[in-house]
């Protein structure tokens, strides 16, 4: 008797612990992820490698470092078939060596604001 009494409580136990757990979780609503595109202001922050990884070439011997120097020449001042970034977009630039070592070398801002030494 007192086994299947602790077998029901322990079944009682799991099965309000089961629907404490299902109904707690809230539905997340897909309006606010399906949404037209809108205009506004774009803010891009790139995060420049500078491991020794990046020293790397590959079989023309150009190295990582100067695929990305290449890339962002081509993003920032338009080339090799892509459009130059409008100088309303707010773009910022940062670094790191390693998984714990990071900064940021220009706060993001318009691309139409100067940029003087030091950042």
């Amino acid at each position: 008797m007192k086994r299947n009494t602790t077998q029901k409580l322990v079944f009682l136990a799991s099965l309000l612990m089961t629907n404490l757990v299902c109904t707690s979780v809230t539905q997340a609503s897909d309006i606010s992820i399906y949404r037209a595109a809108q205009t506004g202001n774009i803010t891009l922050m790139f995060m420049l490698d500078n491991s020794g990884s990046m020293g790397s070439t590959d079989s023309t011997g150009v190295s990582r470092l100067e695929r990305v120097r290449s890339g962002m020449i081509d993003v920032l001042a338009g080339g090799s078939g892509v459009s130059a970034l409008s100088d309303d977009k707010i773009i910022g630039l940062s670094s790191f060596y390693n998984s714990s070592s990071g900064y940021v070398l220009v706060p993001a801002r318009a691309l139409s604001t100067g940029i003087t030494d030091g950042g």
